[in-house]
């Protein structure tokens, strides 16, 4: 249940104003609703999770981090927010080792479908980067196979292992 303010009001009724202006672009102005459902339910993780994306989109990668970290106080089983903080690792400070750290978290808490294609295509990424090949192929099998295709897993069926290339 929401928490409510001594005036009546709904911490998930300006969390969802908040959001839906920070979807339609406008952070600046989804700041004011997310700072104020977060005076009414200061422990609430998903206002700490938008307020996180919306200093992410701002370009304030310390409160962002803050607030992801608050966030996985109240949920440490948040996939989305080591998403968020994968991406902060790798784009604001080029750190591929933390970055895939915290994917590799987001895959340990039971992720939905559509974060696990994210996190397969992230990781197949990242590892390629590091030219790490066998994690990377690893990945984007597991990318592939979150999409819906088959993947044949037996060992020596790879083209490349084979030296068929």
């Amino acid at each position: 249940m929401a928490a409510i303010s001594e005036s009546g009001e709904s911490a998930w009724d300006w969390s969802m104003a908040g959001r839906a202006l920070a979807m339609n672009g406008e952070n600046e102005e989804a700041m004011f609703y997310f700072r104020v459902a977060n005076k009414i339910d200061p422990k609430d993780s998903m206002i700490h999770y938008y307020l996180g994306q919306a200093y992410q989109d701002l370009g304030d990668q310390y409160r962002a981090l803050h607030h992801y970290t608050e966030a996985l106080k109240d949920r440490p089983d948040f996939p989305e927010v080591y998403n968020n903080m994968a991406a902060l690792s790798f784009n604001e400070d080029g750190d591929i080792k933390s970055a895939i750290q915290h994917l590799e978290e987001a895959l340990q808490h039971d992720p939905d479908d559509r974060m696990k294609i994210a996190v397969y295509k992230s990781l197949a990424q990242l590892h390629h980067k590091l030219a790490n090949y066998d994690q990377h192929e690893y990945y984007k099998g597991k990318l592939l196979e979150a999409i819906g295709f088959p993947v044949d897993w037996e060992e020596g069926d790879d083209e490349e292992e084979k030296g068929e290339v």
